[in-house]
Parts: structure tokens; sequence; C-alpha cells
């Protein structure tokens, strides 16, 4: 049965003890709903010891109406929730510890239920990422972050397309693809 996609829901699943940067994102959330985008709202899906942090964070910011705190989910109820979303977000901030070196598998997963991402951070996955059209790589300031935002909401073709490089990307990188890539490089 067809899934219903709230475009103007973003999402985002991560740990929240530290890496992410919360303070921009809400901030530029509250500047977008107020002036262009009055449905905008985020979903946050995970835990941790910095949760008491990130949501004293969104009630500075004045936007606890447009956050909504899901906690840890079955990874399958984490796909549900993905899959009816609009954007995923990743915004690192390079303060933990394993962020060097990494692979964003919260951004694949995003891209693996149709999400176009926008993404910070030195990772093999954002270079994916903007190879394949499937988002926005963005540096950690709120003029990158709403532009991203605003060019994925409001143009539906940039969107469209960044859905499709997305879904794309997500088959290209399904393990039986890369398996048979490494056995044809064999023979």
């Amino acid at each position: 049965f067809p899934v219903t996609i709230y475009r103007f829901q973003m999402v985002l699943v991560s740990n929240l003890e530290a890496g992410i940067e919360f303070n921009l994102l809400f901030e530029t959330i509250k500047d977008l709903a107020k002036k262009k985008f009055p449905k905008l709202r985020l979903i946050i899906i995970g835990g941790g010891e910095g949760e008491l942090e990130v949501r004293a964070a969104a009630s500075k910011y004045k936007i606890e109406d447009r956050v909504e705190f899901m906690g840890r989910l079955s990874h399958e109820k984490v796909h549900e929730v993905l899959a009816q979303s609009g954007i995923g977000i990743a915004l690192y901030n390079d303060s933990a510890p394993w962020r060097y070196f990494s692979d964003s598998m919260k951004a694949r997963d995003y891209m693996a239920t149709g999400l176009p991402v926008i993404i910070s951070g030195d990772t093999s996955t954002t270079a994916d990422i903007q190879q394949a059209g499937a988002g926005k790589e963005v540096k950690l300031n709120k003029k990158e972050l709403t532009e991203s935002i605003i060019e994925l909401l409001e143009n539906e073709k940039s969107y469209k397309t960044a859905r499709d490089n997305a879904l794309r990307l997500a088959k290209n990188n399904d393990i039986e693809q890369v398996l048979l890539r490494a056995f044809m490089r064999l023979i």
C-alpha cells in the first residue's frame, strides 16, 4: 500500500550524547517555520545522556511544538518513520571522537527509504551523496543549511531528483550489488 510522505517533516536519527549540531538546526527551523514553511517540523529518533540538553535547546529556541522526540525505536519502526518523512538530517559537528574516518549509516538508512539527505562533515557517505545528487552537503552555518532546506522544499523538481538519486544510490550500495561488482572484477 502507498505510504504518505510528509515533505515538511525532517527526521534525525541519533544518539543524543555528542556529534550533532542541534543549536544550528533548531535556530534554522525556528526561522524557516516563521518566515516560509509553517508546516516544518523535526522528528528526533534516539536517546542518550544528552537528551535533556537537546530538549532544553528546543525550548530555548521556542520550537517545542515543532520537534517530536520519539526515543529509541526498533529498526523496523525507524524505517517506518523515515519512509513517511521528507528530509533526513545528519549535521555532524565533529566533536565526537568516532567521527573521524567514519561512514554515516544513518544517512544510508535515510537514502534506503528515499530521503534526500542534508549532511555535514567529512565522511565517505558525504562524498557519495554529493556525487549522486542525493541531497546536500552543508558547512555548519545557518546560510548553507537554510538554502539547502529551502531548495529541497520549494523546488519540487529538485526534491524529486534528490529523492530518486537517494533511492538509486541506496540500491547501488545494496550488499548484493556490492558483492556482484566485486565478483565481476575477479573474473
